[in-house]
């Protein structure tokens, strides 16, 4: 039976560190894709709005796969990674590659989850600190 309860308090303190740590990160990963993605459009018209959201998704790719591994981390469960993905490097013509990278809808999928975390992140954060004032306040 302490086992038992052993393990409720060990997963309620991961929740916990996971509800704190969502606010920063949907903070942190919300301003980065969204400032990336209005500098890529209002750059659109120039020569520098294509190869920025080109680096704008990579950089979504590379958040992607480290939400996954956090999510790993604080879940104790392996989560798959998205789908193979086009690359800039081929034989096509260098436009063909690109519009593989920007059309293709895994990356499209993570920029809204991490649009998402701010958000999730708000509520679990209120959630937590509304639990914790609820504990320690009697």
């Amino acid at each position: 039976m302490r086992g038992s309860a052993a393990y409720r308090l060990d997963a309620a303190e991961t929740a916990i560190r996971r509800a704190l740590a969502a606010l920063p990160l949907g903070v942190l990963w919300f301003t980065t894709v969204v400032t990336l993605l209005a500098l890529s459009a209002g750059l659109a018209i120039t020569l520098v709005g294509a190869p920025l959201l080109v680096l704008t998704l990579g950089l979504v790719r590379v958040a992607g796969g480290l939400e996954r591994r956090w999510a790993e981390l604080v879940l104790g469960e392996r989560i798959t990674p998205s789908a193979a993905r086009p690359g800039l490097q081929g034989p096509d013509p260098w436009w063909r590659r690109l519009w593989a990278v920007v059309s293709e809808g895994a990356v499209w999928r993570e920029t809204l989850y991490l649009l998402l975390q701010l958000p999730a992140g708000v509520a679990l954060f209120a959630a937590a600190g509304t639990g914790w004032s609820v504990a320690l306040g009697g």
